[in-house]
């Protein structure tokens, strides 16, 4: 009797890699685990099986040898496929100064003016909240810099010339203060290098968390976490109705892994999913989202949340997150609606005070590994009360 087939369909977050890098680190990690031995199909390292609609790399069980326990849950193959997105925002970079400008004042308000402060009080979450404001600080002060350079130039004689001695001579108190502000050496500095420096990483990320919690238009007039959420879909779509020769599923059992921001468009398409019979055969596993933090700011993202913890669509569904990973936190309700055994919190290796590496190290942890290859949920046995 044939083994299982199974399909591992990765979301990643928010940043930005090439296509297909985070599947790479995906299969490399599945391949050096040591509890499940596994082969590439092939020996091409770019070879990639394909289906109607997507494509993927195949790995297969490494056969036991005589005397030897069979694999677990009689695995047989192993595909894995990604749901890239992240092309399709708008990288801050390439837009126009103007229009880098005017966004930015839209992020300022949206992330000051409004609740997440209170997500910065919360123990096990602060630090994304406090990413995010980080990022809304660095755009007021580079904003800060470019006027004071600009004040700087205008009011200098020397350089504004005429227009400098008439707003010297009708505001003499005012134009000296500015004057004094704008002396600082160090204005031009900040105004040229800030742009380039990490600290313009947590602007850029904080203006597209903002762009998918709204799903602000993009230049066609669609929403962008809509058409973000339609091409995951569409990936998703496919690997689950790929068909054999005899015209029955190719795969036994479809893990859907979201990693980060990933966790949040996947709560997005099961809220409406629209294929009921493809629950029976999937299973999900969130790996350090930031669910609970952004909900605090989005109102649409609690009830979507809340509305799937109540579904509870999937039989499975393990969500793991890291004590010292600073950028997420167990997805709120989740231990509530599938029990605390399936909230799971690790310590990555990965991670230090104040360091990052941890949110991208959760495929090198083997319980991850072992949760990505476990065996499909099973209907749990009758409870017999004790006599």
């Amino acid at each position: 009797m044939a083994g299982k087939r199974q399909a591992i369909v990765l979301i990643p977050g928010l940043r930005r890699l090439q296509r297909n890098v985070q599947r790479a680190v995906l299969v490399e990690n599945l391949l050096v685990d040591e509890h499940v031995p596994l082969r590439r199909s092939g020996t091409d390292e770019t070879a990639e099986i394909k289906i109607p609609g997507a494509s993927g790399v195949r790995l297969r069980v490494v056969e036991a040898r005589a005397g030897e326990a069979a694999p677990p849950a009689g695995l047989e193959s192993c595909d894995v496929f990604e749901a890239y997105w992240v092309d399709l925002l708008p990288a801050e970079a390439e837009t126009k100064p103007f229009v880098r400008m005017m966004r930015g004042f839209g992020l300022l308000s949206y992330w000051f003016i409004s609740r997440i402060w209170l997500a910065v009080l919360w123990a096990t979450s602060w630090q994304v909240a406090l990413g995010l404001l980080l990022g809304g600080i660095a755009l007021i002060v580079w904003y800060a810099s470019v006027v004071i350079t600009a004040a700087n130039w205008v009011l200098d004689p020397a350089t504004g010339g005429a227009m400098a001695t008439t707003l010297l001579g009708m505001f003499p108190r005012t134009t000296s203060g500015l004057r004094w502000l704008a002396g600082w050496w160090g204005w031009p500095m900040i105004a040229l290098l800030l742009p380039v420096t990490p600290l313009m990483v947590l602007v850029e990320h904080a203006q597209a968390v903002r762009v998918l919690l709204t799903n602000a238009l993009d230049e066609r007039g669609v929403g962008q976490r809509s058409r973000i959420r339609k091409a995951v879909g569409d990936v998703l779509s496919a690997v689950a109705g790929a068909s054999d020769e005899q015209g029955l599923p190719s795969y036994d059992v479809i893990t859907v892994v979201a990693h980060s921001f990933g966790a949040v468009i996947l709560i997005d398409l099961l809220a409406d999913w629209p294929h009921d019979r493809d629950f029976a055969r999937m299973e999900v596993v969130t790996l350090g989202s930031p669910d609970s933090v952004l909900a605090v700011r989005s109102r649409w993202l609690r009830e979507e949340t809340a509305r799937v913890l109540a579904q509870k669509p999937v039989a499975r569904w393990t969500d793991v997150s890291a004590g010292n990973d600073y950028l997420s936190a167990p997805v709120a309700g989740h231990a509530a609606a599938y029990g605390s055994q399936a909230s799971r919190q690790l310590v990555l290796d990965q991670g230090g005070l104040f360091q990052t590496r941890a949110h991208g190290a959760y495929f090198t942890s083997s319980e991850v590994l072992e949760l990505l290859l476990a065996r499909p949920a099973q209907a749990p046995a009758p409870h017999t009360p004790p006599e």
